[in-house]
C-alpha cells in the first residue's frame, strides 16, 4: 500500500523513543478511556503530507496534522490517513476506546493491599471466590476478554487451567441469577449474559464490575466492608459511598512467554549474600569462576571502556553492558519494549538505576511465572553503611505493593524496612529479553 497506519507499542505514549509498528489487517486496536494513542503512517514519499480524520468526535478526536488521537467516551472510531500530496491515498482502522484494555489481569480490592479474588478452594466448575493473599508462585490472574456485541459490547473473565496430561479446560466468572446475595463462582463457558459484565471506571479511579443480568437493579460485584479471606464473594446494589467494598482496581500483568521461572524465594533467600540482584534476575547461583561471587552489571574499568559507554548512562549504554556480560557468561540478551511479548525460553528483565550522572548502582528485577516482578533486594549495614550483601527476595515495592510493572512501581527504598534497604533508584533504564536457560543453575 502507498500509505501504511502505524501505532505506538502498547497502545499508548511511553517515551519519544518508543518503536511504531504496523497494524494487522484483522487486528483489533485499543485504547483505554481517558488515555492518548500517537498513531503515525508511512508513505512512499516522505516529504507527502498527512491528513487526520476520525469518524465520531464523541468517542475520539485526532490532531489531524500529528495523529495524536485523545480518547473521549467508550465506543468504537474509525482513524483514517489520508496522503494528499501524489494522490488520494488513504489507510484507516477500527479503534475501540475501552474502560479495561483487554489482557491479563489480577483484580484487587482497594480495601487491604496485595489482596485479589482467588477462587475459594481448588478453582473447579461450581468453585466461590473470595479475597486472599498470594502466596510464592500462586497465579490468581484472569484473562480479561472484551467481547463485541451490538453497539458496543462486554467483558468476560476467563481462567485457564492446564491438567497432568497438557489438556487446557476454561472456567469463566459468573452468577446464576441476578438476586442480590448471588455469589460469584466458577462456569465451563460463557455462553448467558450471567457471565458476561460491563467494567466502569468511578470517580475514585477504582472500577465497578456490573453482572449484565443484574445492571437494570444497579447491582454489581461487591465484598464485604471488611473483607477476610474466605468471605464469599457477591453482587449487591451499588452503594455510591467512599467505603470502596463494591470497586475493584485492575492490576495488568506484562505478557508472558511462558519460559519465566517461578520466584524461586526458597532457593535464594539462603544462597551467599554476594549474590546481588543481577545474580537473582539472571538466574546465576555461580560466577564465571564457579565461585558463589558474581559482579554483574557494575563491571570492571577495563569492561567499561571495552563498552564505550558514556555519561549520562541511558539504555543503549546498559544494553551494551549486558551485552559483554552475555558474551562472558554465555547467556543471550535482548531489547525489548513494555508489552512486547518475549521470544520462547526468554523472559523478561528490568534494570533501574541510582544516578545516571555516574557508573553507580543499578538495581535489576526479573519477571515470575506468576506475572509479577521480583528482585533481590539490596542490603546495607544500619551502622556504617558498609556493604554487607543482598537480602531477601521479594515480589513487593518500597511501598510493600505488588510489582506488576517496574517502571511504575516505587523504588525509593530510602525508607524501607527501617533503613535497612538505603538505596533509591529513580531512573528507569528500560526491558530486556534474556534467555538464561540451560546456562546457570538451578
Amino acid at each position: 500500500p502507498y500509505v501504511t497506519l502505524t501505532y505506538h507499542s502498547g497502545v499508548e505514549i511511553l517515551s519519544p523513543e518508543q518503536p511504531y509498528r504496523t497494524v494487522g489487517d484483522n487486528e483489533t486496536v485499543y485504547v483505554e478511556q481517558g488515555k492518548a494513542v500517537q498513531l503515525a503512517a508511512t508513505t512512499y514519499a516522505p516529504s507527502d503530507s498527512l491528513l487526520w480524520m476520525v469518524s465520531d468526535t464523541s468517542v475520539a478526536m485526532i490532531n489531524s496534522s500529528t495523529g495524536l488521537l485523545n480518547t473521549v467516551s467508550a465506543g468504537c472510531v474509525t482513524v483514517t490517513v489520508a496522503a494528499t500530496e501524489l494522490g488520494s491515498y488513504t489507510d484507516s482502522i477500527e479503534v475501540w476506546v475501552v474502560p479495561i484494555v483487554p489482557g491479563e489481569y489480577y483484580i484487587e480490592s482497594p480495601l487491604i493491599t496485595n489482596r485479589f479474588i482467588e477462587p475459594l478452594t481448588d478453582g473447579a466448575v461450581g468453585d466461590y471466590f473470595t479475597i486472599g493473599e498470594l502466596s510464592d508462585n500462586e497465579d490468581n490472574s484472569f484473562i480479561v476478554e472484551f467481547i463485541h456485541s451490538g453497539d458496543f459490547g462486554y467483558y468476560t473473565f476467563k481462567k485457564e487451567y492446564t491438567d497432568s496430561e497438557g489438556t487446557v479446560s476454561e472456567r469463566y466468572l459468573g452468577f446464576s441469577s441476578a438476586s442480590a446475595g448471588n455469589k460469584l463462582r466458577f462456569y465451563n463457558n460463557r455462553s448467558t449474559n450471567t457471565k458476561w459484565f460491563d467494567i466502569e471506571k468511578c470517580p475514585s479511579g477504582y472500577y465497578k464490575i456490573t453482572p449484565q443480568v443484574s445492571a437494570q437493579w444497579g447491582r454489581v460485584l461487591s465484598s464485604d466492608a471488611n473483607p477476610v479471606t474466605g468471605e464469599y464473594l457477591t453482587i449487591q446494589s451499588y452503594a455510591y459511598d467512599n467505603v470502596y467494598s463494591d470497586e475493584w482496581i485492575f492490576r495488568r500483568v506484562l505478557p508472558r512467554s511462558g519460559s519465566e521461572r517461578n520466584i524461586d524465594s526458597e532457593i535464594w533467600d539462603n544462597a551467599h549474600i554476594g549474590l546481588n540482584c543481577f545474580s537473582y534476575a539472571f538466574n546465576c547461583l555461580t560466577g564465571v569462576d564457579g565461585t558463589s561471587q558474581f559482579t554483574g552489571l557494575v563491571a570492571s574499568n577495563e569492561m567499561y571502556q571495552q563498552s564505550g559507554v558514556t555519561i549520562p548512562i541511558d539504555s543503549d549504554d546498559v544494553y551494551k553492558l549486558l551485552r559483554l556480560n552475555a558474551d562472558l557468561y554465555g547467556f543471550k540478551v535482548e531489547r525489548i519494549e513494555k508489552y512486547e511479548l518475549c521470544p520462547e525460553g526468554y523472559y523478561k528483565v528490568a534494570i533501574v538505576a541510582e544516578d545516571v550522572n555516574s557508573l553507580g548502582a543499578f538495581h535489576c528485577y526479573r519477571q515470575t511465572s506468576n506475572g509479577l516482578w521480583a528482585h533481590r533486594k539490596n542490603r546495607k549495614f544500619l551502622h556504617d553503611l558498609a556493604m554487607v550483601g543482598s537480602g531477601e527476595i521479594s515480589s513487593e515495592d518500597a511501598s510493600g505493593k505488588c510489582i506488576f510493572a517496574p517502571d511504575e512501581s516505587n523504588r525509593n527504598f530510602e525508607t524501607d524496612q527501617g533503613l535497612e534497604y538505603l538505596e533509591d533508584y529513580p531512573y528507569f533504564v528500560g526491558y530486556f529479553a534474556v534467555d538464561p536457560h540451560n546456562v546457570f543453575q538451578p
